[in-house]
């Protein structure tokens, strides 16, 4: 189940409603700050391309065992989940990938991203996108035909008790179609039985389906006028507010269901800017849906920098909407990149600025 905000600024969304309560003193560096300035909306190009998608974060309280998601895909694929063991016992978390075909299938794994088992959600999530920006370590296997694989441990899948999420962000590329499924099974059943016996599960109900097969999970999007570093301006972008950057749009192949994926779970942004003068700017991360737990990497010409967001802390955001962090300092002239996902437990939408110092 999810949680929907809304007011004055518009629509935001929690995804994981059952956040736990986390303690820390709220503390803010000299690079946050309680106060948006006033900006104007930065004229932007948007463009799709990327993987096939499959997300499964419905249900996402999964209170018996069984199938949450199931598609089958080729070529380019990413596979976005997020669930709980909503039960009283222990279970195991499972990606099968079966082999339907009379061919080998060779399969190649690039960027991953996957949390331990923790009742500390948002921290999950902050791991598993931390994990994910990380260099990726690529390597491959082969399924045999008709074969199945279990991906998050080789053998019958990760064990969580109750209360335990486990999310996770994985990049493939399947040399010939495979079929993905999402389960919850039983620690003690065997893995053979459990991949043919259980059926697929009912989503979420309500209007909002986190659940799907999605074209195209990347998004560029490119400010189209260079920021000028001598004038004192701000310039703003929204990203996953459904009204300037529009949620996916895909099929539940389970039940052949038009889906939206609230959030653009999966989604990961390439940001591009470019800068001017002899000032400096800050570049400025708003998690204006509220609490948020990330991490993204920073690119400038030919340094690579990833960071946590927040840096100092799990999350932040709670004093929505104004709470804000610098991301990075730019000096000068500079062609910049940044790369972000939205991580699961966490609010959209968010707010990303150019401002002159």
């Amino acid at each position: 189940m999810k949680i929907f905000f809304k007011n004055y600024l518009g629509v935001v969304l929690l995804a994981g409603c059952l956040l736990p309560n986390i303690a820390f003193a709220t503390v803010l560096t000299e690079a946050e700050q309680n106060e948006i300035p006033n900006y104007k909306e930065a004229k932007v190009d948007i463009k799709k391309d990327g993987p096939v998608l499959l997300f499964s974060d419905s249900p996402e309280m999964v209170t018996k065992c069984g199938v949450m998601y199931r598609d089958t895909a080729y070529g380019d694929v990413r596979l976005f989940f997020h669930h709980v063991n909503d039960t009283k016992s222990a279970k195991r978390l499972a990606i099968v990938l079966h082999n339907p075909g009379i061919r080998p299938v060779e399969v190649t794994v690039g960027r991953k991203g996957v949390s331990a088992p923790s009742h500390d959600w948002l921290n999950a999530g902050k791991i598993a996108q931390s994990s994910y920006f990380k260099e990726a370590n690529e390597y491959k296997f082969n399924i045999k035909p008709g074969g199945n694989l279990e991906f998050l441990t080789g053998e019958k899948g990760q064990i969580f008790k109750p209360q335990d999420l486990i999310t996770g962000i994985v990049d493939f590329h399947f040399s010939r179609p495979v079929e993905v499924s999402f389960m919850m099974i039983p620690v003690g059943t065997a893995f053979s039985a459990a991949v043919s016996e259980y059926d697929v599960l009912p989503p979420d109900k309500g209007e909002y389906v986190l659940r799907g097969t999605f074209k195209n999970a990347n998004r560029h999007i490119t400010f189209l006028d260079i920021f000028n570093n001598d004038k004192k301006d701000v310039l703003g972008i929204t990203l996953a507010d459904n009204k300037k950057d529009l949620y996916a749009r895909g099929i539940d192949a389970t039940t052949g269901n038009s889906v939206i994926n609230y959030g653009n779970y999966g989604v990961v942004y390439n940001l591009y800017y470019k800068t001017k003068g002899e000032g400096n700017a800050f570049l400025r991360f708003n998690p204006w849906g509220g609490t948020f737990a990330g991490a993204c990497i920073l690119e400038n010409e030919d340094k690579r920098t990833e960071i946590n967001v927040p840096t100092n802390r799990i999350y932040f955001g709670d004093k929505r909407p104004n709470e804000n962090m610098v991301l990075k300092k730019i000096v000068g002239k500079t062609v910049g990149k940044v790369f972000f996902s939205p991580p699961g437990s966490s609010n959209l939408p968010v707010r990303i600025f150019l401002e002159a110092d």
